[in-house]
């Protein structure tokens, strides 16, 4: 009987495990290349497209969390929606006094992948302000 609780018990761990795990983008852990192109339109006009690029050691679990690709660290994620490849949210973030909300969703393969996310922000009394933003990966190779 003890054989049969311990081995039950073993077993619901290493089930567990393996469902966590079939929830991360299976990408190459390693050195990825992360280019975002950013495009701001606040009514009536719109700002220039402004793009950059950064470089980054990911493993699954990091690319699981769409936090990397936010540069603001006042954003709460909510409905966080993990399908293997396929990760997708909503956000209420603070920006600049203003409450802003959004959404994005980042396909994963083992070498690339390719996302995008939009943030709505809220000014008092003046237009909205929405930035939306391309972002693309290409795995390099192992972090140094």
């Amino acid at each position: 009987m003890k054989n049969a609780i311990l081995f039950s018990a073993i077993f619901l761990t290493f089930s567990q495990l393996a469902v966590a795990d079939a929830t991360l983008p299976a990408i190459k852990e390693g050195l990825w290349e992360i280019t975002f192109k950013s495009d701001t339109a606040a009514m009536p006009t719109t700002m220039p497209s402004m793009s950059y690029t950064s470089q980054q050691c990911l493993t699954q679990q990091k690319a699981a969390d769409p936090r990397i690709f936010l540069q603001s660290n006042q954003c709460a994620i909510l409905n966080l929606n993990q399908q293997a490849d396929l990760i997708s949210w909503e956000m209420r973030c603070e920006q600049q006094g203003n409450p802003a909300t959004g959404d994005g969703k980042v396909s994963y393969q083992s070498e690339t992948f390719a996302g995008i996310f939009s943030i709505n922000m809220h000014n008092d009394g003046a237009s909205a302000l929405k930035t939306t933003t391309q972002v693309n990966g290409r795995y390099m190779g192992s972090c140094k």
